[in-house]
């Protein structure tokens, strides 16, 4: 598990991409697809989350922002297994969080779901030619 550092020094425990089963995976790629087609939906109608005077075109999507943020919510249901904070979140409660706690938690399992560690070391093939290519 990863100890994540939460907002007014509260932490939390999440798990990592390599213990998520297969039901907590398909929970979350399903939120994801559905946030995504959501979030094109309001794309293509002009909505621009920067620009108020687009924020009209919610109306033409029930429950559009609700959906966009369950995907969030259920990260973070699925992936805290402990924190500071008392009863482990719901998909529910996850709601309910401060915002800035909210999106340090969504950020944090979103990047662990995505498996998105980035390895920037040389891994160079000591059988692979050095010299210069011909050109």
């Amino acid at each position: 598990m990863k100890v994540i550092q939460l907002p007014n020094g509260q932490t939390a425990s999440i798990i990592e991409k390599s213990e998520v089963t297969e039901r907590q995976s398909r929970a979350v790629i399903n939120a994801s697809m559905e946030s995504t087609a959501t979030a094109a939906k309001l794309a293509g109608l002009g909505f621009n989350d920067d620009d108020p005077t687009t924020w009209g075109v919610l109306d033409q999507v029930p429950n559009a922002l609700d959906r966009v943020q369950s995907f969030h919510g259920t990260l973070i249901s699925t992936m805290v297994k402990a924190w500071s904070l008392g009863d482990l979140p719901t998909l529910d409660s996850a709601l309910d969080l401060p915002k800035e706690t909210f999106d340090a938690l969504a950020t944090a399992c979103a990047t662990e779901f995505a498996g998105a560690s980035l390895d920037t070391d040389p891994h160079i093939d000591p059988k692979a030619p050095t010299g210069d290519l011909p050109a």
